[in-house]
């Protein structure tokens, strides 16, 4: 067999961190030229932009209350059931909810 009746495309494995392990889609040179780049594919293939999926691996997958404390500093506490959050979806949707100290669910 000749070169020239094979034919191919070559594939480019992404992966990411999640909050049990990694995850990983296999992409095509042309999906990746295509959406700007490899973390604009995974990215696109999670349903997020590139600025949400960095701060939803960087928060370590949890949703942190959008108060303040009386001294002005950011609460910190966890938002009811945003912890471990595999979704990165999910996660941009409960951003700026509260902890049940600030009045969010469970208080």
């Amino acid at each position: 067999m000749r070169d020239g009746h094979i034919t191919g495309r070559r594939i480019v494995a992404a992966s990411w961190p999640t909050p049990w392990g990694s995850s990983e889609i296999e992409l095509t040179d042309e999906a990746v030229a295509a959406a700007g780049g490899l973390a604009a594919a995974v990215a696109a293939h999670l349903g997020v932009t590139v600025a949400q999926m960095n701060a939803w691996i960087e928060s370590d997958f949890t949703v942190r209350c959008a108060g303040r404390r009386a001294d002005g500093k950011p609460c910190r506490g966890f938002v009811t059931g945003g912890s471990n959050l595999a979704d990165p979806k999910a996660w941009v949707a409960m951003q700026g909810e509260y902890c049940p100290a600030h009045g969010g669910p469970g208080r």
